[in-house]
């Protein structure tokens, strides 16, 4: 009971909400009478001090420690990590927005972890949920984990982890259920868990799913996203929503709150009925039991298993004790032969004749018994047939159909038509005079929308019994319905499929047996009731463990049966003979990667054609042909999983160093296959922008790397400028050329707009910022040198401190002396070449300000040998006097090979 008053608790929060927001918009703020499916219902649950242990016994035993092998092998990346302020998280190689298998973190403003399915599709609905800035990141690709890691490591930790935490048999009765329910975590995950531990046995109930391709899939998910939420928990951030959902469930107070609404119905049938004088029932009657009527059969394919079972056959079976039904439409299918399985169940395809038979059918064979000899008889409303008669009887013969053979939200056909049908037929009397078919107990207001069905009454003359149930089509308990997401939306048609199912038992159990009251004993087999399986295993297993609903309808069917489905004979989705084993349960394309090295690996074949960073789009348009094309993408999709690679790897764990993940980094990308491209690979990384630039991080993988190199030289200088870096230059330097005024370079090393900016390896190397030190004075000591006598070398004697400069960033240009100095020489000419040129100005030369640093010309790549404490370099540009035409002359007749004649050089610094 204490279930059931924790789920009621939540039901009037939720119902007053409802009601507000109703109000707010305008419309009837009608309270409901039913239950109300959302998630903190459905999903708090009362516990006690064994439940919760155990809970946490499994976060700490299985959930972590799987997410942490993850992380150390570079499958994950997290917040949770000491050096989460260098990692650029908004990186495309992050993003969510693929239709791909993934867990994420929703952060800035909004914090918030989970999984998904489908990444485009949650990206949509975070984006409604959260402020449209929210930043989210995709933690693990769980479509890409390393196949050698799930066979060696995490299916081994996980399988061993469900068999601790699994009931140890299939509950065969309610009270049994209960208790497992109440000693562990929710009984859907613990009969998931039973189920793809026992092995395959016919005779033992729901054993044998991990014959069954994906069964396993689930626990990986929901384990990996339990593990991650309890390291980002563990390094204090903060989560918005429920965590380890899936080891909770409100099932036990859905259950117990509608089963009580529906024991106290059927009861009240039974007395009303004794006390109704106008007929001949009594405690002592017993009425007949009749064979269920429900609607048409489905269409098979030709490779449907042996002994596949539909969904309401099942339900009809376990409330019945297999007990013979009927169709309206008899053996009919939608379409003979089918090819798809939409097909098999196209109701619409279903002939206007045909819908016209059904309806006579049920009308001669059903209905018509009941009202000459009294009883109790179960329907399918049989929306398909009955909505099409009175369509044509509405429209003049334009023939309607339905969309909605559910009907939940008006009153179904055949409810209507017997209201208005004639009896006297049946009944022997006067046409016109004879008694009609009435709603009893009010019962279409009360539990048509609620509970999915509908009593009638037929007041026979001679005092006979003559009761009608019209139930909601069974099949919704495992058939979703077409169109409607998966959702607490589609769990409602479930939910009135298991309650009008389980009413009819519990009402066949008072009215033909000699009970005079309702059987509430906990003592109740569990393939008596629809309703108990719905609220702890469909719901629970679809909506917070995240299970495909085929995969749940084996346990289901199993349950209502006391058959074992998970044989191949029962369904289609067995394990190939020789296939891939069940400890690989995720991402096949991602297993045939691992058999190609990493540069002929091809990700094209990933599990969706949406993998692309958004990086470079223009690679998948223009004129290439379409192998071209794939071959772009390819090679697009292996650069984004080594990007994602090493920054899982450059995470700093609790008692590491950033020293320690550039070790990683520098290993990983050692131990790829093609040495030759080892350096291509390093700066393909490290110039994406997944690391914050200049971040403790970031230095310390470059300098870790470069350190390894087995000829260091002086890379510095030779790294070259992009485009847009070069057309900044030119435009910075134009100004000075023109006005002559003084301004400051860099004294070496690499200087690009915005940086890096590193020192020249024969100055010590590493990094510096001239940006950040605007204001500052410069100190500049000078040194004379002086040839030694006797070979001894040169002397270098101290002559001054000069510091009686201030820097100004508004005077930096971003170049070094060399690269300035290389734009006054005529060598390196324009070429012939598209690529973006550095401005030439031959015809000018720089001057030094020799207080500031000392540049000796021609001197590279060092020509400051005494750089100040800023290390740059001041100076302007002076234009060259033009030479005498003399000089032309001589300069024309030397290159025609005339004498040589030695001429005087013009000094290009001073």
């Amino acid at each position: 009971m204490k279930s059931k008053e924790h789920f009621l608790k939540h039901q009037e929060r939720a119902k007053k909400k409802k009601a507000a927001e109703a109000r707010a918009a305008g419309k009837s703020a009608e309270r409901e009478d039913g239950v109300l499916l959302n998630f903190d219902a459905l999903n708090d649950r009362f516990t006690n001090s064994v439940m919760v242990a155990k809970a946490n016994e499994y976060r700490e035993e299985v959930a972590l420690p799987m997410f942490k092998i993850l992380k150390e092998n570079g499958e994950a990346i997290t917040h949770g990590c000491e050096n989460n302020q260098d990692i650029n998280y908004g990186h495309p190689a992050h993003k969510i927005g693929l239709k791909q298998p993934l867990v994420y973190y929703a952060h800035e403003p909004a914090y918030k972890s989970g999984s998904t399915g489908n990444g485009s599709q949650k990206e949509d609905i975070l984006t409604q949920r959260f402020d449209s800035d929210t930043q989210y990141y995709k933690a693990v690709g769980l479509s890409n984990i390393s196949p050698v890691l799930q066979r060696e490591k995490l299916s081994p930790l996980l399988l061993k982890g469900l068999r601790k935490f699994r009931c140890p048999r299939a509950p065969e009765t309610v009270l049994e259920a209960i208790l497992y329910d109440m000693t562990g975590p929710s009984l859907g995950f613990q009969l998931h868990a039973m189920a793809v531990t026992e092995p395959y046995d016919e005779n033992v109930l729901c054993s044998g799913a991990l014959n069954v391709t994906g069964f396993l899939y689930n626990h990986y998910r929901m384990a990996i996203e339990s593990g991650y939420q309890l390291d980002l928990t563990k390094h204090g951030l903060h989560h918005v929503g429920a965590m380890f959902e899936h080891l909770m469930s409100g099932g036990g107070g859905l259950y117990e709150a509608v089963n009580c609404g529906l024991e106290d119905f059927a009861q009240r049938v039974h007395n009303d009925l004794v006390a109704d004088d106008s007929n001949d029932y009594s405690n002592t009657s017993q009425l007949a039991r009749r064979p269920f009527s429900l609607a048409w059969k489905v269409g098979r394919l030709e490779t449907c298993p042996r002994k596949f079972q539909e969904a309401k056959k099942v339900v009809a079976w376990g409330i019945s004790d297999r007990r013979e039904y009927s169709n309206g439409f008899g053996e009919q299918v939608p379409v003979v032969g089918p090819k798809t399985i939409d097909e098999c169940y196209d109701y619409r395809k279903f002939t206007p004749a045909q819908c016209k038979d059904a309806v006579t059918n049920t009308e001669v064979n059903v209905i018509v018994p009941v009202e000459k000899n009294g009883g109790f008889q179960v329907l399918d409303v049989n929306q398909v047939a009955f909505d099409r008669i009175r369509s044509k009887k509405r429209k003049r013969g334009k023939m309607a159909g339905t969309d909605d053979i559910d009907c939940e939200d008006k009153m179904p056909a055949m409810c209507q038509w017997l209201l208005e049908r004639d009896t006297s037929a049946s009944l022997d009397m006067p046409e016109g005079g004879s008694p009609k078919w009435e709603i009893y107990m009010d019962s279409y207001k009360k539990c048509w929308k609620r509970w999915g069905f509908i009593l009638m009454k037929l007041k026979h003359p001679k005092k006979k019994v003559c009761l009608l149930a019209l139930v909601s089509p069974w099949c919704r308990l495992m058939f979703n319905k077409k169109g409607t997401p998966m959702g607490f939306e589609q769990m409602e048609f479930a939910l009135r499929a298991a309650s009008s199912s389980s009413f009819v038992e519990m009402l066949e159990g008072v009215l033909c047996t000699d009970r005079t009251t309702v059987d509430r004993s906990l003592t109740k087999p569990i393939s008596k009731s629809p309703l108990f399986v719905c609220s702890f295993i469909t719901i629970h297993c679809t909506q917070f463990q995240h299970c495909i609903p085929r995969h749940i309808n084996l346990i289901v069917k199993g349950l209502l049966s006391k058959e074992n489905f998970f044989g191949p004979e029962h369904h289609g989705m067995a394990r190939k003979e020789g296939g891939e084993g069940h400890e690989l349960v995720i991402g096949k394309h991602s297993r045939r990667r691992s058999l190609l090295g990493d540069q002929e690996r091809d990700d094209s074949i990933e599990d969706s054609d949406e993998d692309s960073d958004g990086e470079d789009s223009a690679l998948d348009g223009g004129d290439d042909d379409d192998e071209t094309k794939a071959k772009k993408k390819a090679k697009k999709k292996v650069e984004k999983h080594l990007k994602r690679k090493i920054v899982s790897l450059a995470q700093v764990s609790e008692g590491e160093t950033v020293e320690d993940a550039a070790a990683r980094v520098y290993n990983h990308i050692a131990s790829l296959d093609g040495s030759s491209n080892k350096n291509k690979r390093f700066r393909l990384v490290m110039d994406s922008g997944i690391f914050i630039h200049d971040s403790p991080t970031h230095l310390s993988i470059e300098q870790h790397y470069e350190s390894k190199l087995p000829n260091r030289g002086n890379r510095k200088n030779r790294t070259s400028s992009s485009p847009e870096d070069i057309k900044l230059k030119n435009a910075l330097i134009q100004p000075y050329k023109e006005n002559g005024r003084w301004f400051y370079v860099t004294a070496g090393g690499t200087a690009n707009p915005g940086g890096p900016f590193t020192k020249d390896v024969n100055h010590g190397g590493g990094s510096f910022d001239p940006y950040k030190c605007d204001g500052e004075v410069i100190i500049y000591d000078e040194y004379q040198y002086k040839k030694g006598s006797n070979g001894s070398g040169k002397t270098r004697t101290f002559v001054k401190r000069h510091q009686d400069k201030t820097f100004r960033v508004s005077e930096f240009v971003p170049i070094t002396f060399e690269g300035l100095r290389t734009r006054t020489t005529s060598r390196n000419g324009p070429g012939n070449t598209d690529r973006t040129k550095a401005t030439k100005i031959v015809n000018y030369r720089i001057v030094v300000d020799r207080t500031v640093s000392n540049a000796v010309a021609g001197k590279t790549p060092n020509a400051v040998e005494d750089p100040n404490n800023l290390y740059v370099v001041r100076v302007r540009l002076e234009e060259k006097p033009a030479k005498p035409e003399g000089d032309k002359k001589r300069k024309a007749k030397k290159q025609g090979g005339g004498e040589k004649k030695k001429t005087k050089k013009t000094k290009m610094f001073k």
